[in-house]
């Protein structure tokens, strides 16, 4: 289904993404920046990144949200379509499953959980089932012992709304992808929604089946990208509020922006909360320019990681073994899963071509440049090695960590 023909059916929606402060069944827009609460709560009054009168807005303390501006302007209209479809107003078949699909860090488990809250609040009657993928092979694991699955397929099938984050878990488990296309021919048979979350875009996912792929491509397909510069300052605030943190412009503008040499070092808001808690526990009250300078040193110095970590990480990947990266194997599928190893160790590790030859096998420095060049022809031409080594680079983006 096109994504631009939700902006005809949902016209209020969408449109409230510029307007100055609209309240949207749930949804809090504020100056071109939405969130979505994810339960209840005592409510507080946050302040605007731009300030003004759509500074005072309700939000709840307790809860977490879901944050967003103008990247992520899909977002906003498939759920209210998602919801408008549930009040009866046209055919769910063409969303049905919804999946939403990202990098780390772009707020796919929070957004699950944000929709099966608000369907549970919208409507009582039914049950929502939410699940992780993880869950849901030990789980299916369990029930195919003791009752051969039975119920837990009723128990799934059943459900007014149906959510699952981190379905790509189940790839490559053929019994586990099996019973999920089953669920759902029948959830759709039956017209009750799902709503899936994917680490990349089921029409290029290079692990999961063609037969699973194909049943959740009949939906809608969402992308979600990290949060712009507008919607991390508003979760910036949020986080510093909560934190007891007063904030200036400056420090904000600062510790999002990075230095001019470095660039961003804060893309997403587990960094961002990291760095929150590392300048409160430093004893500072605000965030102005000498504190969010002290974060990002510290931070630019902690985030390098080992050679060994980004290998662990390249081989979940690309299924390939440490042993494969370092050995002596010529098979393409290794070579491929190498030469992206070589090319984000150069860029995350600090180390030389020397001493990431030495690494991975005792190769030669000019064989790890040779390698590195390849892989960056590889991410302009090749889609899906691109989607393997973008999300890698977000893999070791969140690996940032306070010390």
């Amino acid at each position: 289904m096109a994504l631009d023909s939700l902006f005809s059916r949902t016209a209020n929606g969408p449109l409230a993404l510029f307007s100055l402060v609209l309240l949207l069944d749930g949804f809090c827009v504020v100056s071109g920046v939405f969130t979505i609460p994810l339960g209840g709560g005592t409510e507080e009054p946050l302040v605007s990144p731009t300030g003004g009168i759509a500074g005072q807005v309700a939000l709840s303390r307790t809860s977490q949200h879901y944050v967003g501006s103008s990247e992520n302007r899909l977002v906003e209209a498939a759920i209210n379509t998602l919801f408008s479809t549930a009040d009866g107003d046209g055919p769910i078949d063409s969303i049905n499953p919804m999946v939403f699909f990202g990098p780390a860090g772009s707020g796919k488990s929070l957004l699950s959980l944000g929709v099966s809250a608000r369907w549970q609040a919208q409507y009582p009657s039914g049950e929502v089932i939410a699940i992780t993928g993880v869950d849901l092979l030990h789980r299916l694991a369990e029930s195919i012992q003791v009752n051969g699955g039975g119920e837990f397929t009723q128990w799934l099938a059943g459900a007014s709304l149906l959510v699952i984050d981190d379905l790509h878990v189940v790839a490559r488990r053929g019994t586990a992808e099996e019973f999920l296309c089953g669920i759902l021919d029948g959830r759709r048979a039956a017209s009750l929604p799902t709503l899936i979350s994917l680490d990349q875009s089921p029409a290029i996912h290079d692990r999961l089946s063609q037969r699973l792929a194909g049943r959740l491509l009949t939906g809608l397909s969402v992308p979600l990208a990290l949060p712009g510069e507008s919607a991390l300052k508003l979760i910036l605030i949020q986080l510093a509020t909560r934190t007891g943190l007063e904030t200036s412009d400056q420090g904000c503008c600062l510790l999002l922006r990075g230095k001019e040499a470095t660039g961003a070092v804060f893309q997403t808001p587990r960094q961002l909360r990291q760095a929150v808690l590392w300048i409160a526990a430093g004893g500072y009250s605000l965030i102005d320019e000498n504190s969010a300078k002290a974060a990002l040193e510290h931070f630019l110095q902690a985030r390098r990681p080992t050679l060994k970590l980004i290998s662990s990480m390249v081989g979940r990947r690309f299924n390939v073994t440490l042993g494969q990266l370092q050995g002596p194997s010529r098979k393409q599928a290794i070579i491929r899963a190498r030469s992206a190893a070589m090319l984000l160790a150069k860029q995350y590790s600090g180390l030389s071509y020397v001493q990431i030859g030495k690494f991975f096998g005792g190769r030669d420095h000019s064989t790890v440049i040779h390698a590195c060049r390849r892989a960056e022809e590889k991410t302009e031409k090749d889609q899906g090695f691109q989607v393997l080594v973008a999300g890698l680079d977000r893999e070791l983006n969140e690996s940032l960590s306070v010390e």
